[in-house]
């Protein structure tokens, strides 16, 4: 699907969000500089382009901490039963994406956590190279680690053909560095394919319950669709490609029906009774969560 049609909002109006949740003002939103709001959640709802981010970061050390043992506890998503396997599904699903955009070369995925991902790459012919906070347990010997986050770094510079950041770019304190950050590593035309929590679009917007993946200090930026062009856009990056991302078409149904019935029902109380759809926004989480998928082309 194109980006013309993707299945996501096209457009994201600018509609005063802060009324959403009669919050306080907030500083500018760092993704598009439209203003913000401060939820009483903790969090800055951009009025622009409806991205969501923590309202107060944490420090250098307080996120090495907590990614000190992240890597360990981490299971995609879910119930820690049945993690290993859905993993293994997702780490597929990821390959079938990639090989669907560029069938070899050399790849690099930043931040795979427990995902298996590299190693099926690997073994599918792609030269693949890892960065992550730490070492993955069970990464194949033969894939080049290089510890560190979302960051530019000159080694990694201007070497590969994909770049790959699966449920990742939410954790990182600046999301506009990582972006840049993916687009170093990128040769002219190389893919970039990022999968990310999807929020700002009509259904989340109005779901009479904010979203649950808004988890500092795991999930710190929640950037919506228009936010993403636009930090790519700045890294010299071009979309071709965004859609709702599950593991199959039931899940997809499941997942995107609960978050449309939620938006409609929240869309009609918040019209008839404004300030109990803004009670509910601010003390509940919505039901539904949906993954969306990005692929950008570097220029």
């Amino acid at each position: 699907m194109s980006a013309a049609g993707n299945g996501l909002n096209e457009r994201v109006p600018k509609v005063a969000v802060e009324r959403s949740f009669a919050c306080l003002e907030a500083p500018p939103c760092d993704i598009c500089g439209a203003p913000a709001c401060s939820a009483p959640w903790g969090a800055d709802v951009c009025t622009g382009c409806g991205s969501v981010s923590a309202s107060t970061l944490p420090s250098v050390e307080e996120l090495r901490t907590f990614y000190a043992k992240f890597n360990v506890e981490y299971s995609g998503g879910g119930r820690q039963r049945g993690a290993a396997d859905r993993q293994i599904r997702y780490a597929r699903a990821y390959l079938a994406l990639v090989r669907r955009f560029r069938q070899r070369g050399r790849l690099i995925d930043i931040g795979p956590s427990t995902n298996p991902f590299p190693n099926y790459a690997a073994e599918a012919g792609y030269q693949v190279t890892v960065v992550d906070y730490m070492r993955p347990v069970g990464l194949d010997p033969r894939i080049e680690f290089v510890q560190g986050t979302a960051e530019a770094r000159p080694e990694l510079s201007s070497r590969f053909d994909v770049v790959t950041a699966f449920a990742m770019i939410e954790h990182c304190s600046d999301p506009g560095e990582a972006a840049a950050a993916l687009a170093s590593c990128c040769v002219s035309g190389s893919i970039v394919l990022v999968m990310t929590p999807l929020v700002g679009d009509f259904f989340e917007r109005n779901a009479p319950g904010r979203t649950r993946w808004f988890c500092p200090p795991e999930h710190l930026h929640l950037v919506s669709r228009a936010g993403m062009q636009r930090l790519f856009q700045t890294a010299g990056c071009n979309l071709v490609h965004c859609r709702r991302f599950e593991l199959n078409g039931i899940r997809w149904a499941a997942r995107y029906g609960l978050a449309a019935a939620e938006g409609v029902a929240g869309m009609a109380l918040r019209r008839v009774v404004p300030g109990l759809w803004r009670g509910s926004r601010n003390k509940r989480f919505a039901l539904g969560q949906q993954m969306a998928l990005y692929v950008f082309r570097k220029t």
